[in-house]
């Protein structure tokens, strides 16, 4: 570059803030019209509200075409960590009040005490077991990276608990002849909501499994062994086989649906990002970076005043240039240039050339900086 005689100018002045804009002028920048079927806003809506982002077929296809199996399994994980502790939660309840009712209906006679200690100890035990699972749900889920032994596990006790008290009576205490399974219904819609599977077909053998084995200790344990009885309870059973289906496939859907979302939430926060550095970039290649807020500043204002009034603010397009323009005194504008520029473009080739000029340009605007000028690209 040629070499110049050093100067100094005034030291450029803050940048000044942005005016404050109100949501209300926002959304008349963003659509002259919000109501129009035209508009943007309406296209973004009709966008939103398309009946087929709301079918899990088409959801899985998208998924299929952005390829995020891999992404959903890790997002459904986190999603099931919390479904299951809220099982063991609920099953922590369930079994202490279960337990607690139990023992004060019988504590009285003393008869059904000896009867009922197994179910009493069996059901305290299964509340512990769901205490010291709140505490190692964590551990487990972080060791493992998912919850598949330990789902599989809480089945088998609870499936277990649910079979054994019924055929214990049965066999051994033939004075409560009368006890039935008491937890099929909620094992049942646990295999489809609260445990870590991630295949419908599976959770769907799981819950027919339970209602199945369910039904038959029904059926040989007790004395209800009534044609309307058992058709009335595989019913019910098989309907709530179905409720669980259908809740399971409305959250996959909005899991699904939700996921997409974030995901394009995400990718647009970036792309607004990349946009603005690069307009920041260009913006300050051409312009002293204390005006680039002024001249911001100034569009926005003038696109809120067509907005609100369907009319250009003024059709001289100098005439707004003084409230963007600061005076100063004792000025000296310095012109510089490449030496040799058309022999170097010839000599080197293009990439050479571009490292060449990206270290000129930086050279010159850290002394720019450090005399305090202003650098203005033409």
């Amino acid at each position: 570059m040629k070499e110049r005689v050093n100067f100094k100018m005034e030291e450029v002045p803050e940048e000044p803030k942005l005016s404050k804009v109100s949501a209300k002028d926002l959304s008349l920048l963003s659509s002259e019209n919000p109501l129009d079927e035209d508009s943007p806003v309406s296209e973004l809506r009709r966008d939103t509200f398309d009946d087929r982002k709301w079918r899990l077929s088409y959801l899985k296809t998208q998924f299929k075409s952005y390829e995020l199996q891999n992404s959903f399994k890790k997002y459904t994980r986190k999603i099931n960590h919390g479904y299951f502790s809220v099982f063991l939660i609920l099953f922590l309840i369930v079994c202490t009040i279960h337990a607690a009712v139990l023992f004060f209906s019988t504590c009285s006679k003393k008869e059904y005490i000896s009867s009922v200690l197994p179910d009493l100890i069996i059901y305290v035990c299964c509340a512990l077991l769901c205490l010291i699972g709140l505490f190692v749900v964590d551990r487990i889920a972080k060791k493992y990276g998912n919850l598949h032994r330990m789902s599989l596990f809480a089945l088998f006790v609870v499936f277990s608990m649910n079979i054994f008290v019924p055929w214990y009576h049965k066999e051994f205490k033939k004075d409560l002849t009368w006890v039935r399974p008491v937890y099929t219904c909620i094992l049942t819609i646990s295999c489809y909501v609260f445990f870590d599977i991630f295949s419908t077909l599976k959770a769907l053998c799981m819950g027919l499994a339970v209602t199945s084995f369910g039904m038959l200790t029904t059926y040989f344990c007790t004395d209800y062994k009534e044609l309307g009885k058992v058709v009335a309870d595989a019913t019910f059973l098989l309907c709530l086989n179905a409720l669980g289906i259908y809740l399971r496939l409305m959250n996959e859907v909005t899991v699904r649906k939700s996921f997409l979302d974030r995901r394009d939430f995400i990718t647009s926060t970036h792309q607004l990002r990349f946009e603005k550095n690069q307009m920041d970039q260009l913006m300050s290649s051409i312009i002293p970076r204390y005006l680039i807020n002024k001249v911001v500043d100034n569009y926005i204002q003038k696109e809120l005043f067509y907005a609100k009034n369907k009319q250009i603010r003024s059709k001289n397009p100098f005439e707004d240039m003084s409230s963007l323009l600061d005076e100063h005194d004792n000025v000296t504008i310095l012109f510089a240039d490449i030496v040799n520029y058309t022999k170097m473009t010839q000599q080197l080739n293009v990439t050479d050339l571009l490292e060449t000029l990206n270290e000129m340009f930086g050279m010159f605007d850290e002394y720019s900086e450090e005399l305090k000028v202003s650098r203005i690209n033409f």
